[in-house]
């Protein structure tokens, strides 16, 4: 191929693809009545290096209606607990399932009690942003990957930095759907380990949510490949350059 022919279109792809990554996304609020979701979470607790306790759970979430700006969430909550203590040999074990109704605002993410939710964040935010999840001040600290129900998605990290606890959340760039959290908590010799994470949701992901982590990728290797071109050129202008006889000057 014609290396200027091959320079245009790898402009072309470089453009449109970095076009696309960087569109600006505005959309509604991912949940709403009908969408069905699950996490998984679990704890741990350690002190001096020794089991406390142990949970895990998973956590069934279901947005019934729509009562104004208010969305009405249920959650079923199964869990299992077990107890590590010194004087038994084995740990006590529990298990139940709870119920749990939720009002949170779409349009500020809060609950009436003035806590913001940690299902979705706002999409138009970018390296740098606060965004406060819980009581917490979030902060956007770049970008990451992750897979969800078997899909590679991009996703915003966001850190929180306390003097006790610290925590990580993924959130999906495109929808703003929460994704993946890690958290410690120390006190004293005491530690806190939390995950939770997104198994599944009855809601399809958006063409552009699949697509942004092969969009990187292509503007990526464009890149690469037009330095390379550029370089090869500047490497024959100077052999050229060296291979032309220099003038006797008298």
């Amino acid at each position: 191929m014609n290396s200027r022919i091959l320079t245009i279109a790898l402009l072309f792809m470089l453009t449109v693809s970095l076009t696309l990554y960087f569109l600006p996304i505005h959309r509604s609020p991912p949940i709403a009545p009908g969408v069905e979701w699950r996490y998984y979470y679990r704890e741990i607790m350690t002190s001096g290096g020794k089991m406390v306790y142990e949970v895990e759970a998973t956590l069934d979430y279901s947005a019934t209606d729509l009562s104004g700006a208010d969305l009405i969430v249920k959650l079923s909550n199964n869990f299992k607990q077990r107890y590590f203590s010194e004087s038994d040999s084995e740990p006590l074990a529990s298990n139940g399932t709870e119920m749990i109704l939720f009002r949170v605002n779409i349009l500020d993410r809060k609950y009436p009690n003035g806590v913001y939710t940690s299902w979705w964040i706002p999409t138009d935010i970018f390296i740098g942003s606060s965004v406060v999840i819980w009581n917490l001040e979030f902060h956007v600290r770049g970008l990451s990957w992750a897979v969800v129900d078997g899909k590679l998605v991009e996703c915003w990290l966001l850190e929180y930095r306390g003097d006790l606890e610290e925590y990580t959340i993924l959130y999906e760039r495109t929808t703003g759907l929460f994704v993946r959290f890690s958290a410690r908590r120390s006190i004293g010799a005491s530690h806190i380990l939390m995950e939770r994470w997104l198994e599944r949701i009855n809601v399809g992901w958006p063409i552009l949510s699949l697509i942004r982590p092969l969009l990187i990728f292509i503007s990526l290797a464009s890149l690469a490949a037009l330095l390379f071109l550029l370089a090869r050129k500047i490497r024959e202008r100077l052999r050229r350059f060296r291979a032309e006889p220099t003038p006797l000057i008298y």
